[in-house]
């Protein structure tokens, strides 16, 4: 049952020298960018001409639920402190939002409204009992979206550039398109997941424990530390990794009070010399020298941009993955052979995308930061204006070659395969036969996987798998015609079953 909503008073901030008013019609930001089952999250709000609003509560998934509605809520219009990039929005909570125990784990979205405009903010609702509905764990991308926020004035990219960002302002408590096409995706075909914020893993050092898997989606370019041993201990125990991100782990962050820090030249960084390992620059970059590929695989600094900048446009056929290793089962069901190409209509390979140094046969190199654990099961070519590289989709071997597996699609793009929001349709049935082999890899009991009537069935697409172990389930999915072989769709039974 859903607990009585709770108001509190809203208090005036006092007039400073060099305050200004809060930029547009209104604005938002959470107490929280996760919260658990049973618990609440605040809103602050800013409005114009102190204005009544309105707050709407919805799931992300297939279709969005509207799940609350609080209506005719006082607002009142507050000033932007002085630094307020640095030092936050400092507005007092205008609404607590509780959130009952049958809100399910997952990405839920915040509508504010009212007659001078509308505002979304999102948020990550927590499994109370972690691990019980699932044993697959979603990050957001919550830092990503700090250190490109600009709202009080800078970012890490604004000219002058800040190095301490709060983590209380409008703007942030976003979700990257990706995100949202990954939850709808899982959603449609029936996969449970749990969800939980980046920086839940810098706050609880046993937040990945009871699950076996991790998934990480979209940008995820900002990781502290802490984040990555606590990632690092989990794929060496033997926990296994999905992500679906690119330019991934490229910076170095402290997670301060309530501040993201990152001074980006490490010289600048008063650690400098002090504790090197805790620098805010590039992970692979004087004085931190600690690589993000021995972590995941791949490096940005081996990547480069696809279909982004003028860079390989989609316009001259670049945007999809060339199978580069036909073997592994990631490709089971789907028909692909060795030099196929795939997700060039969806555009998967780009915006930013990571890579692997590859020797002259095509294999990982292999040298101190990148173990070459490594295999490669298709490319791209890459670009920037310093160096020429290319998306490398793979499995890394953490540990050593003794941990867990990494899945890494390395690239930004990946989910615009899965899902096509406005059509609400798979556009891209390989690229969605490939997550559910992975899903069905690492997490058998995810439900990601069917099971044919003749488990001893013929191999039709000649993959090298029995379609019983190709498990096609493009489908059952009610937008595919079937011609009646078996339930799942004539998409996949042209893959699976050589029909036409």
């Amino acid at each position: 049952m859903r607990r009585e909503i709770r108001w509190l008073l809203l208090v005036g901030v006092s007039l400073a020298p060099g305050l200004t008013i809060a930029e547009g019609d209104i604005e938002g930001y959470l107490s929280a960018f996760s919260v658990k089952q049973g618990d609440s999250i605040g809103i602050h709000v800013s409005i114009e001409d102190e204005e009544d609003f309105d707050v709407r509560v919805y799931k992300i998934g297939v279709p969005t639920q509207w799940l609350a509605s609080y209506k005719n809520n006082s607002g009142t219009e507050y000033l932007q402190p002085n630094d307020a990039w640095e030092h936050g929005a400092q507005w007092p909570v205008a609404l607590e939002i509780p959130i009952p125990d049958d809100w399910s784990s997952g990405l839920y979205r915040i509508m504010l409204s009212s007659d001078v405009g509308t505002r979304f903010t999102y948020f990550v609702v927590r499994e109370d009992d972690p691990g019980s509905e699932s044993g697959i764990l979603v990050l957001d991308s919550s830092t990503t979206w700090i250190a490109y926020n600009d709202w009080g004035g800078r970012s890490l990219y604004t000219s002058p550039r800040a190095t301490s960002l709060s983590l209380s302002r409008p703007g942030q408590n976003r979700a990257l398109k990706h995100e949202r096409l990954f939850a709808r995706w899982a959603d449609h075909m029936g996969i449970p997941i749990e969800y939980a914020s980046l920086l839940d893993l810098q706050n609880d050092p046993e937040l990945l424990n009871p699950y076996s898997t991790v998934v990480i989606v979209g940008h995820s370019e900002y990781w502290s530390m802490e984040m990555r041993e606590r990632f690092d201990a989990f794929t060496q125990a033997g926990g296994n990794a999905i992500i679906l991100s690119g330019n991934t782990m490229w910076w170095q962050i402290r997670i301060e009070d309530d501040k993201l820090v990152c001074y980006k030249d490490g010289r600048d960084d008063p650690l400098f010399g002090v504790d090197d390992s805790q620098v805010t620059t590039y992970w692979h970059m004087n004085p931190v020298y600690g690589s993000e590929a021995s972590s995941i695989g791949v490096s940005f600094a081996n990547g480069g941009f696809v279909n982004r900048y003028n860079y390989l446009p989609a316009s001259e056929g670049y945007g999809g993955y060339t199978v580069a290793n036909w073997g592994s089962d990631v490709y089971a069901g789907t028909g692909l052979k060795v030099g196929d190409q795939f997700g060039t209509n969806s555009t998967i390979v780009g915006y930013e995308v990571d890579g692997v140094a590859l020797d002259p046969n095509g294999l990982p190199e292999g040298d101190e930061e990148d173990p070459g654990y490594f295999t490669v099961l298709a490319t791209s070519p890459a670009e920037t204006d310093s160096w020429v590289g290319q998306a490398t989709m793979g499995i890394f071997r953490a540990g050593d070659g003794t941990g867990g597996y990494i899945f890494n699609a390395a690239t930004v793009d990946w989910t615009d395969g899965l899902w096509k929001e406005g059509d609400w349709v798979v556009p891209d049935p390989i690229v969605s036969k490939i997550m559910l082999n992975v899903l069905a890899m690492f997490e058998p009991l995810s439900e990601a996987s069917c099971e044919f009537a003749d488990p001893a069935g013929p191999d039709f697409d000649d993959d090298g798998h029995c379609d019983a172990c190709d498990n096609c389930v493009i489908a059952p999915n009610p937008l595919q015609e079937d011609n009646g072989i078996n339930n799942t769709g004539d998409v996949c039974n042209q893959y699976c079953h050589g029909s036409s």
